[in-house]
């Protein structure tokens, strides 16, 4: 067949695959409705009822899961929480396997899964729906419920495996050269596990601190002085003229008014003068 031919027709086929699909569905809700019994399953905090799992939705979407022995159901509920706030926005959404609760809060703790589960173990649910044989052969399926009232219907039910409908893994291995290749899902990838945690080794005991040194006072250095200007020499001032030295004036000697002189005698006349003629005062 040539390719322009070829492309031709897996473009008819897809487009009929989608048909089918959207024909299959419709003729699953034109099925009649079932009413259901209001099962019992352990949930964590006690028991729950079916009612009780559609909150205030008016529909439900039940996933019937094998456990988390088994790594199929795994990876189909790994793609169901990537789209669970999709989901829970048009209708309750819960997963159902045969674990306990406590086994399931740990393993969907390390699946980081979002949604609610419930036990079904100690139920009939999942066997009078069709996905449980035997005492411990559990069947991956889903189931969809309508309450209207008090009262519940079951809608529709669709199997689970690979290359169907509700998950995507399958379709995409489908579109390489070599397809699946006996490709099988498995719990951890080595490009995707969790690299382990190297043991801390003891911390050695830290030698005690040294005391930090004290910091050195800075020293301001000393300000500048100005120089001083020298000082001018003083000019010699010339030497004052020293004091003549005071000389008592002699004191005046009184002399005495002198008696009226008689006229001079004549020499035969003279005669020697007394002592004491003067008088010094």
């Amino acid at each position: 067949m040539k390719p322009k031919k070829l492309a031709k027709k897996l473009s008819r086929w897809e487009e009929n695959l989608v048909w089918q699909h959207k024909k299959l569905a419709k003729l699953k809700r034109k099925l009649p409705r079932k009413p259901m019994e209001d099962y019992v399953f352990a949930g964590p905090a006690g028991d729950v009822k079916l009612s009780e799992l559609f909150g205030k939705q008016k529909d439900l979407i039940v996933v019937h899961n094998m456990g988390a022995s088994c790594s199929y159901c795994t990876m189909w509920a790994d793609g169901f929480n990537g789209v669970f706030p999709h989901l829970a926005d048009r209708a309750a959404f819960v997963v159902v396997s045969p674990d306990a609760p406590a086994a399931q809060k740990k393993f969907a703790a390390s699946r980081a899964w979002r949604f609610p589960m419930v036990s079904g173990r100690k139920s009939d649910f999942s066997e009078d729906l069709g996905f449980k044989q035997g005492k411990d052969e559990w069947w991956p399926g889903i189931s969809t419920f309508q309450k209207r009232g008090n009262k519940i219907y079951h809608v529709a039910s669709a199997q689970l495996g690979p290359f169907d409908p509700f998950c995507s893994v399958w379709h995409f291995f489908a579109l390489l050269a070599n397809g699946v290749d006996d490709w099988q899902p498995k719990y951890r990838y080595p490009a995707t596990a969790k690299p382990k945690r190297a043991r801390r080794a003891a911390p050695k005991k830290a030698a005690p601190a040294k005391a930090a040194p004290k910091p050195k006072a800075k020293v301001k250095p000393a300000p500048k002085r100005k120089a001083k200007p020298a000082p001018k020499p003083k000019a010699k001032s010339a030497p004052k003229p020293s004091r003549k030295p005071s000389v008592k004036r002699p004191e005046k000697i009184a002399v005495a008014p002198a008696e009226a002189v008689a006229p001079a005698p004549t020499p035969a006349s003279i005669s020697p003068a007394p002592a004491e003629a003067t008088a010094l005062q």
